[in-house]
């Protein structure tokens, strides 16, 4: 007599799939070198042996068995493969970066990573230059490995290397995560803006954002998704604010403890200087949250021709009295 158990589904994400896929054969193999049961992989799909399957079905097949017995043995091993896959894919994108970036590293004094402890290192990307676009190319679909900070710089609203990279292969987490655009760039592009808003969920600590320009509802849309952070900066942007923002209801549960805005404010980007009444918009929006107000430590406005006492005042009359201001470059 001919008994099929289904044991286990197995959920697999996109990034590890392929690195999973082989741990589990490895495994399937040892089970049968250990009990002589035979066990096959059922792709969701009913391909056998798909690599790019969402979901694999396990399926022991034997005439006889103890089925407590086969369970207890792939319970013991099912958390190896998700471990063993995780170190594979690690070391995969480690050496694959130093080996890309070999000689780059050496020249670039900007690129503070260690090939000994990369999880604690600055890592740089430069999508405006060929090597890097190549390491984003051959590393889908595997995820970057979790580090200290991730610099993206030179985004370009076009270039689908980088949409496709924060899409696929971003890193699970981040403590600081800083977008850098090329010359002031607009984001025009629903889908872009859309990829960086999602770096939202990836950043512990700190995100930056330089050299970008933002409408009111981008503004609003990205400081309230970076609301569980310390440290928020949006610096060298143009931001255009023609009305109060408001984030009355949006910052609930705010943890942002620093804002700034260093180089936002100067001639060449908002020009707060001929337009005061843009940078008292942004600072009624910013007051207009009670839980902001609590949370909020200092903002560093940057230089750009507003005095302390005039800047005092417009913080108290906004609620924000207790915030320390700072004017630094």
């Amino acid at each position: 007599m001919l008994y099929i158990y289904h044991i286990r589904s197995f959920k697999i994400s996109s990034s590890h799939q392929a690195l999973i896929f082989i741990n589990i054969k490895k495994v399937l193999l040892e089970i049968n070198h250990l009990t002589g049961i035979r066990i096959t992989l059922f792709s969701e799909s009913s391909k056998l042996l798909s690599v790019y399957s969402k979901s694999l079905k396990i399926y022991c097949v034997e005439s006889l068995f103890n089925t407590s017995y086969i369970l207890s043995i792939w319970t013991l091993l099912e958390t190896s493969i998700l471990v063993k896959s995780k170190e594979d894919e690690y070391n995969r994108c480690r050496d694959l970066y130093f080996s890309i970036f070999s000689d780059e590293i050496k020249t670039k004094p900007l690129d503070c990573c260690s090939k000994n402890e990369p999880e604690k290192s600055d890592f740089y990307f430069w999508f405006d230059t060929s090597c890097y676009i190549k390491y984003v190319k051959e590393l889908y679909p595997l995820k970057f490995f979790d580090t200290h900070k991730i610099r993206l710089c030179n985004i370009r609203s076009k270039n689908k290397h980088i949409s496709n990279f924060l899409k696929h292969s971003f890193s699970n987490k981040v403590n600081t995560v800083w977008t850098v655009s090329m010359d002031t760039e607009k984001i025009n592009n629903s889908k872009n803006f859309k990829s960086i808003i999602g770096l939202s969920s990836l950043a512990l600590k700190e995100a930056g954002f330089a050299t970008f320009m933002f409408n009111s509802y981008q503004l609003k849309r990205l400081i309230a998704s970076f609301r569980h952070v310390k440290s928020l900066n949006i610096n060298s942007c143009k931001l255009s604010i023609p009305k109060p923002l408001d984030f009355s209801s949006s910052l609930k549960n705010s943890n942002i403890t620093s804002l700034s805005f260093i180089g936002s404010g100067n001639r060449h980007k908002s020009d707060w200087n001929s337009n005061l009444d843009q940078f008292i918009n942004l600072i009624k929006g910013l007051g207009s949250s009670p839980d902001l107000s609590k949370s909020l430590q200092e903002i560093n406005i940057g230089s750009w021709g507003l005095g302390n006492t005039e800047a005092q005042q417009i913080f108290t009359l906004n609620n924000l009295n207790n915030v320390k201001i700072k004017f630094r470059f």
